[in-house]
C-alpha cells in the first residue's frame, strides 16, 4: 500500500511540472495570458518601469456629402460685370464706312464767264439754267468722306455732265452735320450744233477740267438715312474741237480750237445712305 501511494505521488508531480512548462511556453510564443487570466495586464518583471496603457483611439465619424456640403464656408459673390457702353453713344450716329448718295436741284451756268477765247458764237449757248442731278458713292475714314460723283444738267440749247473725284471734310456733331467738299474731274458739253452761212450745220465737241466747291449740312433721319441740304460752285475750263466744215461763223473760227473758263452754280437737296 506505501509503495501504491507513492507512485500515486510521484505521477502526480510529473503531470503539475509538465502542465507548468506548456503554460510558460504558450506564453512566451503568442505573447497572450494563460486561459481564465482575462484582459487583465501581467504585472511589471522586477527591474521594469510600469508604463500606463495606451489610450484608446476612436475612428473619426464619416462625413456624408450632404454634411460636408453643409459645413462647407459659402463661395463669395462673384463681382459685378462692369456696366456695358452702348453700341453707340448718343452724341451721334454709329460710324459706317460706305456712302450712297443722290440729289436733284436747280443749276445757273455761263460757259463763257470767266474768259472766252472764241468758244462758239452763239451766246444763247453759253448762258442758261434748268435742273440738275447729281449721284456719287464712296468710303468714309471718320470724318471724312472719299468717293466719285457724276453730275448732269439740261439747259436750254446744251447739257453739261461731270465726273470727278470727291473729298468730303464733315463736322462731327449731333444729328446736324455740316461738310465742306471739293473736287476734281472732267467735264463735257453736249448737244452743241451751229450752222454756218451757207446752211452748213454741225455738231461741237466741248470737254474739259471741272473743279468744284460745296459746303452744306445733312440731318440723320436715322442711324442710315440722311438728308441734306448744299450749294456747289463749278469751274470749268473747257476747249472746242476743230470744226472744219463750218468755216467762221460771226468772227469764230472754227478751223481751230477754242477755249473758255465757265462758271456753274448748283442749289440741291440730298438723300443719303450710309452702310
Amino acid at each position: 500500500m506505501t509503495r501504491i501511494g507513492g507512485r500515486l505521488f510521484f505521477l502526480l508531480a510529473v503531470l503539475g511540472l509538465v502542465s507548468g512548462t506548456t503554460s510558460a511556453l504558450a506564453q512566451d510564443d503568442f505573447g497572450t495570458p494563460p486561459a481564465g487570466s482575462g484582459d487583465a495586464t501581467p504585472p511589471p518583471a522586477a527591474g521594469e518601469m510600469a508604463y500606463p496603457p495606451p489610450a484608446a483611439t476612436t475612428a473619426a465619424p464619416a462625413t456624408s456629402p450632404t454634411t460636408a456640403a453643409a459645413t462647407a464656408p459659402a463661395p463669395e459673390p462673384e463681382p459685378a460685370a462692369p456696366h456695358a457702353e452702348p453700341e453707340h453713344p448718343d452724341d451721334g450716329p454709329r460710324h459706317r464706312h460706305f456712302w450712297l448718295d443722290a440729289s436733284i436741284g436747280y443749276s445757273w451756268i455761263d460757259l463763257v464767264a470767266l474768259d472766252q477765247s472764241g468758244l462758239i458764237p452763239d451766246p444763247q449757248q453759253t448762258r442758261s439754267s434748268g435742273m440738275v442731278a447729281e449721284a456719287g458713292l464712296g468710303v468714309a475714314f471718320s470724318v471724312l468722306r472719299v468717293g466719285v460723283a457724276g453730275t448732269y444738267a439740261q439747259y436750254k440749247g446744251f447739257d453739261v455732265a461731270t465726273a470727278e473725284l470727291d473729298v468730303t471734310l464733315v463736322i462731327p456733331i449731333p444729328v446736324v452735320q455740316p461738310y465742306i467738299e471739293a473736287g476734281f474731274g472732267y467735264g463735257w458739253v453736249g448737244n452743241v450744233t451751229e450752222t454756218n452761212g451757207s446752211g452748213t450745220t454741225a455738231a461741237v465737241a466741248i470737254h474739259g477740267i471741272a473743279i468744284d466747291a460745296g459746303l452744306g449740312v445733312d440731318i440723320h433721319v436715322s442711324d442710315v438715312v440722311q438728308f441734306g441740304i448744299g450749294a456747289e460752285a463749278s469751274f470749268l475750263n473747257l476747249q472746242r474741237q476743230r470744226v472744219t466744215q463750218l468755216n467762221t461763223i460771226n468772227n469764230v473760227n472754227f478751223d481751230k480750237p477754242g477755249t473758255s473758263l465757265g462758271l456753274q452754280i448748283n442749289g440741291i437737296a440730298r438723300l443719303t445712305f450710309q452702310f
